[in-house]
């Protein structure tokens, strides 16, 4: 089992070498690259690194990088295609190249969250180790950002950086205490030589930028050199100051760690968590290392308009680019077996499982690993008729159930030892708070499954005909499997809060039993509120009223918002909203020209409404919960629209060459014009 596992890593390195190798072929073949040499020496240098670690630790079942190698490959092959639009874009390079650093962020986030869940669930530090390592190592040497460092004006990749490092880092944190690791001695020296050299970074990038504070015209003309400089080291000082005082040191000391901490106790090998990592990573990899429509490197043949209309990529790519895909293919295909293969192995060594009622504190494990299951199926194509009923968001577009689920291991493993390093309060919170947020999300789901299962609206059937699975004749079975694992993992989520209430009232005096207990539900209380309170959507007025019936069927909607909040652009790197509108009784959407800016919302229907129907209009921004408006149509025969209480200027013909167009309304100004239901 253990030479099966080796053999599968081993292919899946073997096709990213054979990656780099079509890419450098490419470059000497033709007149240019794909990709620029640098982001391309820097993926070979990990698979080259990779392969050399795969074969030091060859059959060894404790070797934690078996379970490290596949993602960090993946995220080398994503990351070498954004790198290429800040080192330089060559002359054969996807459109756009640049754009695909968000997908390089999603990847290192969800990577990082994945790895730490394994190395708690399975009490495995030298896991957590070895990945911190390796992740560090990589943002460290990746070359998009030293390139970007040294460019004037860009600031991008550095605060992507910044960000993935400030919002992981205290995951890591965390998992080393519940783990029960402790920092080595001199652990604040590196701090501190970490601290030196962000700033020393900083005050270098900020006199390299001084030219472009001025040209920007951030400061008046009549600004001091001085005061240029100070501004222009104080937009550099964050993400550098993260780099050296926390992802540096970070690194060290986890490589010192991972040296000198041995293995505790003889360990087997997790084999039923690498088909999940293999399938992760060797479907993401082949966008980012295989020509279309396989990926997205330019096919031998294709034209590149946006370059001119005769730019033709030459047919300079080896055949090994297409071993490439095969050795993926074989991978995603070979996962079934080993699961397989595994299962029999182990039920032949007499590991069966026990079947008993978890107690306090292995129950906030098992709720949250039923929770992590829930969302691997949303996550699933499987789940496509759950896409189709959830209107407002979709479960697997969003990290809350992967940063809930994760608190609860960590609470699980904490509570283990019955103290943490945090304080108790903290811990209870991360506990409540996580068992809140699974009943939540996943009493949602159970809803909405629930829903599609037995009062579907005609609109969701009609969807559920364009199944990614051609294969299943009936999205019936799915949905019930579907409610029968979210209903287990609320029950499980149930259980685990009346364990732990159970456990917390036992210890302790009676006045101690309540502060222990209803300070952090307290807590969590005024938290709930103020999130409550803060993401409120500012709506000034809508037309129609909410709630309002007989509505002339040719009405203009209208949802007129406040000034929109500029800490989510800040929390969350942008702003923007997006608005549904749809018929209540069917589900079908309507039609018509809709407009969104800061102040509102506009939407006007193509057509007159069908009479006597139930209309409802779902409008989001950027940091702010949905607001519902709904109201009813007027008969035929009913009441026509009333003009707008203040004049609308529509715009004349909109140009053919232009995909938007600005939209000057009264009192809703700089509206963008769209086409969509």
């Amino acid at each position: 089992m253990t030479t099966l596992t080796c053999l599968l890593v081993l292919i899946t390195a073997l096709a990213h070498a054979l990656a780099v190798v079509s890419l450098i072929a490419f470059g000497l073949r033709a007149d240019g690259w794909v990709l620029h040499p640098l982001a391309v020496a820097w993926h070979g240098l990990f698979v080259l690194g990779s392969l050399v670690v795969l074969l030091r630790t060859w059959r060894d079942p404790a070797s934690p990088w078996l379970l490290v190698i596949p993602p960090l490959l993946t995220l080398a092959a994503l990351g070498a295609i954004p790198a290429t639009g800040v080192l330089g874009v060559t002359r054969y390079a996807p459109y756009d190249p640049f754009d695909t650093q968000e997908g390089f962020l999603a990847f290192n986030f969800l990577s990082g969250l994945a790895l730490v869940m394994l190395a708690l669930i399975y009490r495995w530090p030298r896991l957590l180790l070895a990945w911190v390592v390796a992740q560090g190592l990589l943002l460290i040497t990746y070359p998009g950002w030293w390139a970007e460092l040294w460019s004037p004006g860009y600031m991008i990749i550095l605060g992507v950086t910044g960000i993935l490092t400030l919002g992981l880092s205290p995951l890591y944190v965390l998992a080393a205490l519940a783990l029960n690791l402790r920092p080595p001695r001199g652990w604040g020296h590196w701090v501190l030589a970490g601290l030196v050299i962000g700033v020393v970074l900083a005050v270098l990038a900020g006199i390299r930028d001084v030219p472009h504070i001025s040209n920007q015209g951030y400061l008046p003309e009549t600004a001091s050199e001085l005061s240029k400089l100070w501004l222009s080291i104080t937009v550099q000082l964050p993400a550098l100051l993260a780099f050296g005082v926390v992802l540096l040191p970070l690194v060290l000391l986890a490589g010192r760690l991972l040296r000198t901490e041995p293995e505790a106790v003889a360990r087997r090998f997790p084999w039923e968590a690498l088909p999940l990592v293999l399938l992760a990573a060797a479907s993401v990899a082949p966008s980012a290392l295989l020509p279309a429509p396989a990926g997205m490197l330019p096919a031998a043949g294709s034209i590149q308009g946006w370059r001119s209309s005769d730019h033709v990529v030459p047919d300079a790519w080896l055949p090994t680019v297409t071993w490439v895909g095969w050795l993926f293919l074989a991978v995603r295909w070979l996962v079934l077996p080993y699961a397989l293969l595994g299962l029999i192995v182990t039920l032949r060594q007499g590991m069966r499982p026990r079947w008993a009622l978890p107690a306090f504190p292995h129950v906030l494990l098992w709720a949250g690993l039923g929770w992590l299951a829930a969302y691997i199926w949303d996550f699933s194509p499987l789940s496509f008729p759950l896409r189709v009923a959830w209107e407002t968001y979709s479960p697997a577009a969003d990290a809350l159930p992967l940063l809930g689920g994760l608190g609860l291991l960590l609470a699980g493993r904490v509570w283990e030892r019955g103290w943490g390093r945090l304080g108790d309060g903290f811990w209870r919170l991360i506990t409540f708070g996580g068992l809140g947020l699974l009943l939540l999300w996943v009493g949602q789901g159970a809803w909405v499954y629930g829903r599609a299962l037995f009062a579907p609206l005609p609109a969701w059937v009609e969807d559920w005909q364009y199944t990614p699975l051609p294969w299943i004749p009936s999205p019936i079975p799915l949905i019930s499997l579907g409610l029968a694992l979210h209903l287990t993992s609320l029950a499980l989520g149930l259980f685990a809060l009346g364990r732990t209430l159970h456990a917390w009232w036992q210890a302790g005096m009676a006045l101690k039993r309540v502060a222990s207990i209803g300070l952090p539900l307290l807590v969590l209380t005024a938290l709930g509120l103020l999130w409550w309170w803060a993401t409120a959507p500012g709506v000034v007025r809508t037309v129609p009223p909410n709630g309002a019936s007989n509505v002339p069927r040719d009405t203009v909607i209208l949802i007129e918002m406040g000034p929109e909040k500029r800490w989510p652009g800040l929390l969350l790197g942008g702003s923007g909203g997006g608005m549904r509108v749809r018929y209540a009784d069917t589900g079908n959407p309507i039609p018509g020209m809709s407009g969104f800016g800061g102040p509102g919302f506009l939407f006007d229907p193509e057509e007159p409404l069908r009479p006597n129907a139930p209309v409802e209009v779902i409008a989001h921004r950027t940091g702010e919960r949905p607001y519902t408006l709904r109201f009813t149509t007027a008969g035929i025969g009913g009441p026509t629209a009333t003009p707008m209480p203040e004049p609308v200027d529509w715009p004349g013909p909109l140009p053919t060459a232009a995909p938007t167009q600005a939209l000057s309304i009264t009192p809703v100004p700089a509206m963008l014009l769209e086409r969509g239901p």
